[in-house]
């Protein structure tokens, strides 16, 4: 929507859309004496609105 001084936007940013599984990090697990591995998030819709004037 624009305005004569004003513009809004609207916007949806879907991060990780296919819904991978990909290890991101890595650590040592001290109890289970092995390498475990830290899993990407699931799909995350981020909605964002802004005004400039």
């Amino acid at each position: 929507m624009n305005k004569q001084k004003l513009s809004h936007e609207v916007k949806l940013d879907v991060q990780n859309l296919t819904n991978n599984s990909t290890a991101i990090d890595y650590f040592y697990n001290n109890v289970k004496k092995e390498i475990d591995e830290i899993p990407q998030l699931s799909m995350f819709p981020v909605m964002s609105y802004t005004v400039n004037f």
